[in-house]
Formats: C-alpha cells, structure tokens, sequence
C-alpha cells in the first residue's frame, strides 16, 4: 500500500523522515505487506499530518514550535550544539518544539528567514530518527524508493558545500523542492521554503 508524505507541518515527535522530507513523493516499499516492510527501519508509523499541503503550512511557524528570544535560549533545551546558519541575515523568527511536549531528542529547532533572493526560507535542525551510523543508508533508500513506479516526485543525492552528501527532494512539477543531511556527523539540516526550488535549495545550503 502505498504511502504519500506530503511536505506538511512537523509537530514533534513524529517521523520525520516520512512525515516531512518527501513533498508529493510516494513511498510504496514503506508500509506495504511483507517481511522487508516490517523490519525496515525507515518504515514510519500513522503519519498524522497525511494530506497537509504546501499551502496549509505555516511557513512562519511550520514545526508548530513556541517562539524564543535567541539561540542562546533555545540551546538550553536541545541535546546538540546548534548551528548558526550564515548569509541569510538574522531570523525573524526563531521556533523550538514545544518542551512540555517532547523530549529532547524529538525537538525540533526552526529558523525562519525573510531573504530578498529566495523569500522565505526556514532552516530545520534535530536529531535524527535513525542512528547516525545508518543516515547514508537511509539516504540512499529514499532515493531508491523515489524510482518505484507508482511515485510522484523525485528524490536524489547531490554534493553540497566541500563533499557533503545530502538528500534533494522535489514535487513532481519541480515547483518546490527541500534538501536535508546530516550536520557535524550528529544531527540533521533540513532547508525548506514555499518559493524554493532545487536550485535555491542548493545554493542556500551552500551559503548557509
């Protein structure tokens, strides 16, 4: 049976690797009948925010976060050393899952950015679902599930900045695209935005 991750609001601690990174892109091995499907590790649970589209989303608040004065405060409640993205300029926003609600692994950081060359751009940081020792591999899962026949959308692995492998993915008008990776071999970067495309994907990562 097949599964669609839309690009949807990411509310901690749901899965974000079905929940959030996929756009329109089917994912038809997760979640279908059998042994492979069942000890997957990839394999996402009821996915809550099913059929949220781009345009439901709140791009000034998009993980449903509560708002902090700096990253100074955020850090106190996060189990990784944030990364201060570059060249954007301050965000005007800056988002943590709500901590009454989560624990710190699930918690997600949230920068929004209000940029003249790419509009809004919003910048995620976590700890990801999957050990880090597994991350390429899943990567390349992804990739792999995204050429079955029955997807919508693409998912590809591009280099970004000095050798760092990253997951594209992209709607199947290839309106809107979003590029994920793991950061400092710990936690996972998430670059998103309603007017961005892959190549304003790649070159944010790479300003950032």
């Amino acid at each position: 049976m097949a599964v669609t991750a839309m690009l949807s609001s990411r509310k901690a601690p749901m899965n974000r690797w079905l929940a959030v990174g996929l756009l329109t892109l089917s994912i038809l091995a997760i979640g279908a009948c059998g042994t492979e499907a069942q000890d997957d590790p990839f394999r996402s649970g009821e996915n809550p925010n099913s059929g949220v589209s781009e345009d439901d989303i709140d791009w000034h608040n998009p993980i449903g976060g509560v708002e902090v004065g700096t990253l100074h405060q955020a850090q106190a409640d996060l189990p990784f050393d944030i990364y201060e993205p570059k060249g954007l300029g301050a965000p005007t926003e800056i988002l943590i899952s709500p901590v009454d609600e989560s624990t710190p692994e699930s918690r997600v950081l949230a920068l929004v950015y209000e940029t003249k060359e790419y509009g809004l751009v919003v910048v995620e940081e976590h700890v990801p679902d999957v050990p880090v020792e597994q991350y390429q591999e899943g990567l390349q899962r992804l990739v792999e599930q995204s050429k079955l026949p029955n997807a919508q959308g693409s998912a590809s692995l591009v280099k970004i900045r000095v050798g760092i492998e990253a997951l594209m993915t992209v709607s199947e008008d290839e309106s809107s695209a979003q590029i994920w990776w793991l950061q400092d071999g710990t936690f996972e970067m998430i670059i998103r935005g309603p007017n961005l495309d892959a190549p304003s994907c790649i070159a944010v990562a790479n300003l950032i």
